[in-house]
């Protein structure tokens, strides 16, 4: 009998690409976040959505250094 697609086995990622691709993931969020932000007319908003970004890059850089423990492990 067949294994379903779902269930097929995968590999799972390193921990070091998982960490590089969340690293990636909340960079392009930051960058796209900055982007809406120049937008907005309200100048609240828009700070609002910079200190959003900032926390996404804050996140990113975070993870770089879990990943660099993870390399070094």
């Amino acid at each position: 009998m067949p294994q379903s697609l779902f269930f097929a086995e995968t590999q799972p990622k390193p921990a070091g690409a998982m960490l590089q691709s969340l690293v990636r993931n909340a960079r392009e969020r930051a960058e796209e976040v900055l982007a809406r932000a120049e937008s907005f007319h309200d100048a609240d908003a828009r700070e609002m959505m910079n200190r959003i970004a900032w926390s996404y890059e804050r996140l990113a850089r975070r993870l770089e250094m879990e990943s660099s423990a993870a390399h070094e492990a």
